[in-house]
């Protein structure tokens, strides 16, 4: 790695350390070393948990689902439907952006159709 490359890598490491990624060094090396965007992965994703799919554990959030709440009344455990919350809305935000990501186009739709990035 030249030496641009190093300076670069190492102000990406600090601004994702900044930012609270867990493993800033692996962070920054897979963007400079397989030229993938993971600055832009990482500040959309970090959003992405808390709000989509941990939300589901706080005070009220099942409460205000007439399901959840008539199960609820009759005894079943708020830890376990706050799991099933969870794990459901996990799968489906991963899979809705594995589908965004993967192909970039419906693999099924004539050639020429728009695809997205």
């Amino acid at each position: 790695m030249n030496d641009e490359d190093r300076a670069t890598l190492l102000a990406l490491r600090d601004r994702f350390a900044a930012l609270g990624a867990a493993d800033p060094d692996s962070w920054a090396l897979s963007e400079i070393s397989e030229d993938i965007p993971q600055l832009a992965r990482f500040l959309a994703l970090r959003g992405i948990w808390p709000e989509l799919i941990d939300s589901w554990a706080a005070p009220g959030a099942l409460e205000n689902i007439p399901a959840a709440a008539r199960l609820l009344a009759h005894g079943a455990d708020r830890r376990d439907l706050a799991q099933l919350a969870r794990v459901a809305a996990y799968e489906a935000v991963f899979g809705l952006l594995y589908n965004l990501t993967a192909a970039g186009r419906d693999g099924e739709a004539p050639d020429d159709s728009p695809g997205w990035r």
